[in-house]
C-alpha cells in the first residue's frame, strides 16, 4: 500500500520491482520509486488497464512501461513522467480518449544509456488531441500540441488509398531530434498553427511560450506577443474567464492602450484581483498631469 492509499501487486526481480498490477481506487496515482528498499524500475503489461484514475505520477526510476499498460483507462486526464523510460509496449495508452495533458521531466542518464533517445516524442505521440505540456529541464516551459487526425481518401482512377492527415498536430508533433524538442523548431511551426488552428488554442499556446520563455529565441518571441496585441480582446476575455492574474497582467503589460477595455472586461466578470491589477497597472503606466498654477 502507497502512502495516498493505493494498492498494488508487484514481483521482484534480482535487486528491482516490477509493478504487475494497480488495485486502488484513489483517482490521483503516485507510483512510489522505491518497494522494500528496492527501485521500482518496470510496469507489466495490463498494469493499469481499466482502472478510473484522473491522473498518474511515474517516478523517475522506470524505464520500461509494458504493452497495454494502461489500456481502457477511459477516465485518464494527467500524466506525469520522466524522459529516462527507455521502452514504450505497443498500445500502452490504447482507449486513453481523454488525456488532455502531459508533464515531462528531462533526466540524465549514466553514460552507459546516454545514447538512448529521450521517450518524450514517443509518449506524446500516442495522443492525437490536443495535449498541454508542462516541461522540466534546466528551465519551465509550457507547451501546447494541437489535435490531429488521418483520414482515408480513394484515388479511383490509381486504385490506392491515400491519407490525408487534418490539423497541425502531426506537424507540431514531428519537432523533435532524437527524441528530444527542438524548441526553435517547434516556435517556427506557429505561421501553419495560425493558418488552421482555433484563436483560442493559439491564444493559450502565445502564453505559455511567452510566461515561460524557455529557449524562446528573441524573433519568436516578438511573434507571439504581436499576436497577442492583434487579439488583445478575445485574449482577455480569456483570460477573465480562466481567472489567469499572470496572463492578464502580461497581456496588459505589452498593450498597455488597450487596460482600460480589459479593465472592464474584468469588472463586468465581477473578478476582484483582476480588476485590483488592472487598476495599478493603470496608476503606473499612466503618465502623471502637471499642475500649473496662475500667479
Amino acid at each position: 500500500m502507497t502512502e495516498d492509499g493505493g494498492l498494488f501487486l508487484y514481483e521482484k526481480i534480482g535487486e528491482e520491482i516490477r509493478l504487475v498490477k494497480w488495485t486502488g481506487e484513489i483517482p490521483h496515482v503516485s507510483v512510489p520509486e522505491q518497494v522494500d528498499g528496492k527501485p521500482v524500475t518496470g510496469l507489466e503489461a495490463y498494469a493499469f488497464s481499466g482502472g478510473m484514475f484522473e491522473s498518474i505520477a511515474l517516478p523517475g526510476t522506470i524505464r520500461t512501461i509494458g504493452r497495454y499498460a494502461f489500456y481502457n483507462c477511459h477516465h485518464l486526464k494527467s500524466f506525469s513522467f520522466y524522459t529516462s523510460i527507455e521502452d514504450v509496449g505497443a498500445g500502452a495508452f490504447t482507449g486513453c480518449r481523454k488525456v488532455e495533458r502531459l508533464e515531462v521531466t528531462e533526466q540524465s542518464v549514466p553514460e552507459e544509456r546516454r545514447r538512448r533517445r529521450s521517450c518524450f516524442r514517443d509518449v506524446l505521440s500516442e495522443f492525437s488531441g490536443e495535449i498541454s505540456v508542462v516541461y522540466h529541464g534546466e528551465g519551465e516551459a509550457r507547451l501546447m500540441f494541437p489535435e490531429f487526425y488521418e483520414e482515408g481518401v480513394e484515388n479511383t482512377p490509381a486504385r490506392i488509398i491515400m491519407t490525408e492527415v487534418h490539423g497541425t498536430g502531426l506537424y507540431y508533433r514531428n519537432s523533435f531530434l532524437d527524441g528530444q524538442l527542438n524548441f526553435r523548431e517547434y516556435d517556427s511551426r506557429f505561421y501553419a498553427a495560425r493558418a488552421q488552428e482555433s484563436e483560442r488554442f493559439l491564444i493559450r499556446l502565445c502564453l505559455g511560450r511567452l510566461l515561460w520563455p524557455y529557449r524562446l529565441e528573441t524573433s519568436y518571441q516578438e511573434e507571439y506577443q504581436e499576436y497577442l496585441k492583434e487579439h488583445v480582446e478575445y485574449a482577455g476575455r480569456y483570460l477573465t474567464e480562466t481567472k489567469d492574474l499572470s496572463g492578464l497582467r502580461y497581456l496588459a503589460d505589452i498593450a498597455k492602450d488597450r487596460i482600460g477595455m480589459l479593465l472592464d472586461m474584468a469588472q463586468k466578470a465581477g473578478w476582484a484581483e483582476g480588476v485590483g491589477c488592472l487598476m495599478e497597472l493603470r496608476r503606473v503606466t499612466r503618465p502623471a498631469r502637471r499642475t500649473i498654477f496662475e500667479l
